[in-house]
């Protein structure tokens, strides 16, 4: 029996975007995330000191994953390299996920922590725990703009060995459908936290604000989190750590982790790709880019949140977009209808 048939077991397999998936609570959810854990995130109990980060993914997650863990263990780079007994380990992924050591699912982790948890999640507003809403656990919720992620999240599906391979075209096909499996659409993961910004436990942020001001977002990060302790020479040093040059050059990491498990090469095919704002316009036909527009404004509705989608000093779409077909990635089967 296949992994995927015996993480199945019990659950009604189908396909669909060419990967197995069941449904849940509305969501297209992939049978590596089984019904199992789901029940017991929904019910999971939540600590009034916790700490979640929550994302829609590739938006910032490894980024913020390090700096919250800095910030927690007051910089000590050894410390958060270590076992599970400190409140953030790197050997912890999502919550949702299974031990890529052990197989045990990672809430049986955080369940055993007796210490102040930090718990990151790509889980949409409708699979994330109850108590979660209930009781005044922190939560940072980060958002980049959705051109910028879906590019990124392409790259990153294609690293993965659970997926059929994929063009551009068909991904961005899925990624604007309200199919798109395990974390649903961009709109309906991103305007929920957004509503709640204002809330005393919540502190939301924008991705592309966090890369222009690196030292001030990791201070508000800081204060939100009450670590009053950390000196300036400590601030100075988790900025200097969560660089984007650094981040890129981390062995230790979400990177390392899944590139073992996963067997491919981080060198040739690094986790942390570019994370630069405006980085779609190189991937984007005008076509795309109409399409995709129109379904972002009907996500945004009348929530007032505004996205950064390139900096100022970013070439025009016209001069950047390399062909497409540089991109493409064929896979066997039927041929997928046009986005």
């Amino acid at each position: 029996m296949s992994k995927a048939e015996e993480a199945y077991k019990g659950m009604t397999p189908r396909k669909r975007f060419d990967t197995y998936v069941y449904e849940r609570t509305g969501h297209t959810m992939p049978w590596h995330i089984p019904a199992s854990t789901l029940d017991a995130m929904y019910t999971f109990e939540v600590r009034e000191d916790d700490v979640f980060l929550i994302t829609y993914p590739k938006s910032g997650t490894t980024l913020l994953r390090k700096i919250i863990a800095l910030v927690m263990n007051n910089a000590d780079e050894e410390l958060i390299d270590g076992g599970l007994h400190v409140p953030f380990s790197r050997k912890i992924i999502y919550s949702e996920f299974n031990s890529l050591e052990d197989r045990e699912p990672m809430y049986k982790k955080f369940e055993r922590m007796e210490c102040r948890r930090f718990i990151p999640t790509h889980l949409p507003p409708s699979l994330l725990p109850r108590q979660l809403f209930e009781k005044p656990a922190k939560v940072i919720y980060v958002a980049r703009n959705p051109k910028d992620s879906a590019v990124s999240y392409f790259h990153h599906h294609m690293k993965s060995p659970l997926e059929v391979p994929y063009n551009w075209q068909d991904y961005l096909r899925m990624y604007l459908s309200k199919d798109m499996r395990y974390v649903g659409e961009w709109g309906s993961h991103v305007i929920p936290w957004w509503k709640k910004r204002n809330e005393q436990n919540v502190l939301f942020l924008k991705y592309e604000d966090i890369v222009k001001d690196l030292g001030q977002y990791i201070r508000k990060i800081a204060a939100f989190l009450e670590q009053d302790h950390l000196t300036n020479e400590k601030f100075d040093k988790i900025v200097k750590l969560c660089t984007f040059d650094n981040m890129k050059k981390d062995p230790v990491d979400t990177a390392m982790i899944l590139s073992k498990a996963w067997k491919y090469d981080i060198s040739s095919n690094p986790f942390v790709r570019e994370g630069k704002i405006g980085g779609w316009k190189e991937y984007f036909t005008e076509e795309q880019n109409t399409q995709f527009d129109q379904v972002y404004k009907r996500w945004i509705g009348d929530s007032g949140l505004e996205m950064e989608f390139s900096q100022k000093e970013s070439r025009s779409s016209s001069n950047s977009r390399n062909d497409v077909k540089d991109f493409q990635i064929r896979s066997s089967g039927p041929p997928r209808s046009k986005l």
